[in-house]
């Protein structure tokens, strides 16, 4: 047996050096700059898909965040008492948890 390339020809792939190339799928073989260049095109892909949704995902979660605080102060001017309570109760809770550690 010779070293360096080998190929038999007889349908067996090529020697690979594992130092320089990496199996990408379905038999093909790329080298680690290659991949490399296919990792960072990819990242900068997905980081530009995020910053383009990020400002609607960020008005969406204002807009839910103004609902559910008017909801609570719908509830809070409709039971009072009830609302006092749930909040010295939460407040005890804390309380207790924090003066354990």
């Amino acid at each position: 047996m010779s070293s360096g390339n080998y190929n038999s020809g007889a349908g067996h792939p090529p020697f690979v050096d594992p130092a320089t190339a990496i199996p990408t799928g379905a038999g093909e073989t790329g080298t680690v700059r290659e991949m490399g260049e296919r990792i960072r095109e990819t990242a900068e892909d997905t980081l530009r898909r995020v910053q383009e949704a990020a400002p609607e995902y960020y008005e969406q979660g204002r807009e839910k965040l103004g609902e559910i605080t008017a909801s609570v102060e719908d509830y809070i001017r409709r039971e009072p008492l009830k609302a006092t309570l749930i909040a010295a109760g939460v407040g005890l809770c804390v309380g207790l948890c924090l003066m354990r550690r």
